[in-house]
C-alpha cells in the first residue's frame, strides 16, 4: 500500500518537473537552477531534515512504530506539497503540454522509478521513503540524461526532414523575421497584406525555434504556398546563423535591438552581433527592411550592401543615408507625414521618398510602435508588387494581435492587455498608449521586466519612473522586481497607498475597477517564475 501511494506521490512530481523543464526549452541546468523560484523552500528544507532524521532513527533503533511516524509525516507533507503545486498550474498562461517528448522522457523516468525501487526491496532498503524527494530529483536527472541523446536523434530526423521537404519548394520565397520585440505583430501584419494576392503560409504563435519552424513547414506547407513568413528567435549569439543555414531565407526583417534575453545574451553588444546575423547571412537576391526607429538598427542598416528599405516615423530622419543607389545595391526609404495616434486606432500616410509616392492608411492597432510594425510590413509588401488599396484592405480589416497591446472592453472599463513577455522599450512604449486615454483613471498591473541580468534593477526602477508619469494606481506582482519598481515609483513621489502588491495575478480583482478605468497588464511573468 505505501508503495502505491509514494508511486502515486512520484508521478505529480515528476509530471511538475516536466513542465518546469518544458518551460525551460528542455535545458536540464536551466530547470535546476528555477527549481527554486516554484518551490516552496520552508516545505523542502521541512522535507529533507525530517528525512535525514527518520533515515538515522531507521538505523538507530529499527523501529516499525517510528519508521510509520516518520514516513507518514513525509506522505502528508508531499500531498500538502502536490496541493500547492496544482494550485499554481492552474494559474499558468501557459499550460502543460503533453507533447510526443515529454511522454517519452515520462517513460524512461517511470522505468528507472520502479527498477531502482524493485532493487532496493531486494537489497531491503528503505532510504527512498526518509529522503524521498532527493531521491525523487535524482531518478528525474537521470532520466533526463539518458534520455537526451535520444531526443537529440529525433530533433536531427524532424530538422532534416523539414529542409528536405522545404528543398522541393523550389519557388518558394521565405522572410525571416528577427528583433528583440515586434516579431510576431509583424509577422501578422505581414502576412495580411501578402495574402490579399499571394498564397502565404506564417508559422503560427511564437514558434520561432529550430523545431518549432520545422513543425510549421512539416504540418503546414502546402505546394501552392508561394510565400512563408517566419519569426527566428534567439537568446545567445550564433542561433539566427543557425538558422538561416538550415531555412535558407532570402528575405528579412529587423524590427528592434535591445534589452531582452539579457541573461543569456550577457549584454547588449553580444544582442546586436546576434541580430546581426540575419543580414549577413541572406540567401541571395537578400532584400532586408530596418526599422530606423530603432537607433541600433539604423547603425546596422549602413553595413548592408544589398538592396534594402529603411523606415521610421520620425520626422527628422537623415535621408541621405537612407535612400538612392549605393555600389549599386537599392536603398529605399519610407516614412510618415500626418500621423494621428489615439486610444481609436492609428491613421497615417506612408510616403515613399524614394518614388515620391503617398499611401493613405488606417487601422485600430494601438501606439506608435505598431506603426513601426506596419512600415516594415509595407515596405516588404510593396517589394513584392502589393498594391496600395489592397494594403489598405488588409489593414482596416486587422484585429489586435493576442496579448500584445489587445484592447478589450469589459463593461464600463478598457483592458489593455500587453501580457506577453516584455522588454523595458516595449513597456514604454504600452505606457505611452496608455496615456493617450484621457479622462480615465490609469492602472498598471505589472511585475515588471525580467531575464535583464545584472541591469534588473536599474531598468525596472527605470520602468518605475516612467509609471510615476501616467498611472493613477500601480499593482506590483510578485516580489522579483518589487524593490526596483517600487524605488522609481516614489523617488518621483508617487503615493504610496496608490500602490498595491501581490503574489499572483490571480490576486488582482479586475471587478473593483468599474468606473471606466483603463487597466493595463503588462508582461506576465512567465511560468517558471514563482
Amino acid at each position: 500500500m505505501i508503495n502505491i501511494l509514494y508511486f502515486t506521490i512520484a508521478i505529480f512530481m515528476f509530471v511538475d518537473l516536466l513542465y518546469l523543464l518544458q518551460l525551460e526549452d528542455y535545458h536540464l541546468f536551466k530547470c535546476l537552477k528555477n527549481i527554486k523560484l516554484k518551490t516552496n523552500i520552508i516545505l523542502e528544507v521541512a522535507l529533507l531534515l525530517i528525512g535525514i532524521v527518520g533515515y538515522f532513527m531507521h538505523i538507530r533503533f529499527d523501529n516499525q512504530t517510528n519508521d510509520i511516524i516518520f514516513i507518514s509525516i513525509i506522505v502528508l507533507l508531499n500531498i500538502y506539497k502536490i496541493h500547492e503545486i496544482c494550485i499554481k498550474n492552474n494559474e499558468c498562461k501557459v499550460m502543460f503540454k503533453i507533447t510526443k517528448r515529454i511522454k517519452r522522457t515520462l517513460f524512461v523516468i517511470i522505468t528507472i522509478y520502479i527498477l531502482t525501487q524493485t532493487m532496493l526491496y531486494l537489497l531491503n532498503l528503505h532510504f527512498n521513503y526518509f529522503i524521498f524527494n532527493v531521491y525523487l530529483l535524482a531518478v528525474f536527472v537521470v532520466s533526463v540524461l539518458i534520455s537526451y541523446p535520444i531526443e537529440k536523434l529525433i530533433y536531427v530526423y524532424y530538422l532534416k526532414k523539414s529542409i528536405k521537404k522545404l528543398s522541393t519548394c523550389k519557388n518558394l520565397k521565405i522572410i525571416a523575421i528577427t528583433g528583440s520585440c515586434g516579431k510576431t505583430s509583424t509577422k501578422n501584419i505581414l502576412f495580411e497584406m501578402l495574402s490579399t494576392k499571394y498564397n502565404v503560409l506564417k508559422s503560427p504563435a511564437s514558434f520561432n525555434t529550430p523545431m518549432g519552424i520545422s513543425r510549421t513547414i512539416l504540418e503546414h506547407l502546402k505546394p501552392y504556398h508561394e510565400f512563408l513568413i517566419l519569426e527566428f528567435g534567439a537568446k545567445r549569439k550564433g542561433e539566427i546563423k543557425y538558422l538561416c543555414k538550415k531555412f535558407k531565407p532570402q528575405y528579412g526583417i529587423l524590427t528592434s535591438i535591445d534589452k531582452q534575453h539579457m541573461e543569456s545574451f550577457g549584454n547588449i553588444e553580444n544582442v546586436l552581433k546576434a541580430k546581426m546575423e540575419l543580414q549577413q547571412n541572406l540567401l541571395l537576391p537578400g532584400f532586408m527592411v530596418f526599422n530606423c526607429d530603432n537607433n541600433l538598427v539604423c547603425d546596422v542598416s549602413t553595413e548592408y550592401k544589398n538592396d534594402c528599405a529603411c523606415v521610421t516615423t520620425s520626422t527628422d530622419f537623415d535621408l541621405k543615408s537612407c535612400c538612392g543607389i549605393f555600389d549599386g545595391a537599392v536603398r529605399r526609404f519610407y516614412g510618415l507625414s500626418n500621423m494621428m495616434v489615439g486610444d481609436f486606432g492609428s491613421e497615417f500616410t506612408i510616403v515613399d521618398k524614394g518614388k515620391m509616392l503617398e499611401a493613405k492608411l488606417s487601422c485600430k492597432l494601438l501606439g506608435r510602435h505598431n506603426i513601426s510594425n506596419i512600415l516594415c510590413a509595407y515596405a516588404m509588401a510593396k517589394h513584392f508588387n502589393v498594391d496600395d488599396d489592397m494594403i489598405s484592405f488588409a489593414l482596416k480589416n486587422m484585429d489586435y494581435v493576442p496579448h500584445r497591446l489587445e484592447k478589450r472592453e469589459m463593461g464600463n472599463k478598457i483592458i489593455l492587455d500587453n501580457s506577453y513577455n516584455s522588454n523595458p522599450a516595449s513597456f514604454l512604449c504600452s505606457l505611452e498608449v496608455l496615456a493617450m486615454f484621457e479622462n480615465r483613471r490609469k492602472i498598471v498591473v505589472t511585475p515588471g521586466v525580467v531575464e535583464q541580468g545584472k541591469g534588473a534593477y536599474d531598468e525596472n526602477y527605470r520602468i518605475g519612473k516612467a509609471m510615476s508619469d501616467v498611472a493613477d494606481e500601480v499593482v506590483i506582482v510578485n516580489e522579483v522586481n518589487q524593490n526596483a519598481i517600487m524605488a522609481g515609483l516614489m523617488d518621483c513621489g508617487f503615493e504610496v497607498d496608490k500602490i498595491k502588491k501581490v503574489k499572483t495575478f490571480s490576486e488582482v480583482d479586475f471587478n473593483v475597477y468599474c468606473n471606466g478605468e483603463v487597466v493595463l497588464i503588462e508582461n506576465d511573468l512567465p511560468d517558471n517564475y514563482k
